[in-house]
């Protein structure tokens, strides 16, 4: 009977959240395999993984967590990032919080932005700090203490989310600028860096008609492949601070068998965004599976676990 509910429920969410927040534990794998399935085509092997996306999940169930948590919130990250490679690429902290009523607005610029710590896409853009208070602040407040109470392990079973301690930030606000206002996120393998993803920011993704996301090899070389979004074979330029952000990446993703490194671009300028070790929750729906044994053939997983 409560699988019979769990399958009707499951058909309404489509198995994302707040699916995994009310489904048995009994139930949980079996669920998360039939997400799997219907993200990527597959059921995943975890005896002998060799897809990309497999590789990734055989490490969430096999990798301890601690220090993978740590570096999941948002700022803790910003202070790893400051302790390895210096404060110069970090966007500034305006201040950190418990809960949305402790923000003090008055001693916050005309602009910034104001995100949580813990998840993805809860980021909101205050262009306007004056408007915002008269206009949106309380529905603010609502949004704002509705993500606080969610505990993003929900979404998809990532451990790291489950012990981070939620708070809401302000930091300062990027260009908007459509040129400027690009991601570039270093896929690192057994610490090296090994492709770099690009495409618009997803923070700023309301500014963008036909967006993509491209994959590109040390060489700059455009890859066949992509996710989510139509593949675009338009090739961008290099960007001139390449070599940095190989450099950047590698000494952040140091001891870990795979990280993903977020930059965003600022005016030019490189700023850590954060580290990903789930992307996608695993579940990356490339436009092809062969892409996917392909990537899984670079990434090495470790025999001393």
């Amino acid at each position: 009977m409560i699988r019979y509910f769990l399958e009707k429920y499951y058909k309404k969410t489509k198995g994302y959240y707040p699916f995994f927040k009310y489904c048995p534990n009994f139930y949980k794998d079996f669920f998360l395999e039939k997400r799997f399935f219907d993200s990527v085509g597959y059921f995943p092997c975890f005896d002998n993984p060799k897809t990309f996306n497999e590789k990734l999940r055989w490490l969430i169930l096999n990798e301890k967590t601690e220090l993978k948590t740590k570096l999941t919130d948002k700022l803790q990250a910003k202070k790893w990032c400051q302790e390895k490679l210096g404060n110069d690429l970090c966007a500034e902290l305006y201040g950190e919080w418990k809960k949305f009523d402790d923000i003090d607005f008055n001693a916050l610029p005309d602009k910034f932005a104001l995100k949580v710590n813990h998840g993805w896409k809860m980021n909101l853009l205050i262009l306007n700090k004056a408007e915002f208070i008269r206009t949106k602040k309380n529905q603010t407040r609502k949004m704002i203490n509705e993500y606080l109470k969610i505990n993003y392990y929900d979404f998809s079973l990532e451990p790291q989310y489950i012990n981070i301690e939620r708070k809401v930030f302000a930091e300062k606000l990027r260009s908007i600028d459509s040129s400027s206002v690009q991601e570039y996120q270093v896929h690192c393998m057994n610490g090296e860096p090994k492709l770099i993803e690009v495409s618009p920011s997803k923070m700023f993704s309301i500014f963008f008609k036909n967006p993509c996301i491209q994959f590109y090899d040390l060489n700059w070389t455009l890859q066949p492949y992509t996710y989510y979004w139509k593949y675009n074979n338009k090739q961008v330029e290099k960007p001139d601070f390449f070599n940095d952000l190989l450099k950047y990446s590698k000494k952040l993703a140091e001891g870990f068998s795979y990280v993903r490194v977020d930059f965003a671009i600022d005016e030019g300028n490189i700023v850590f965004a954060e580290m990903t070790f789930t992307p996608c929750s695993c579940m990356i729906a490339f436009n092809d599976k062969k892409w996917d044994e392909q990537l899984g053939e670079m990434l090495k997983l470790p025999t001393d676990l």
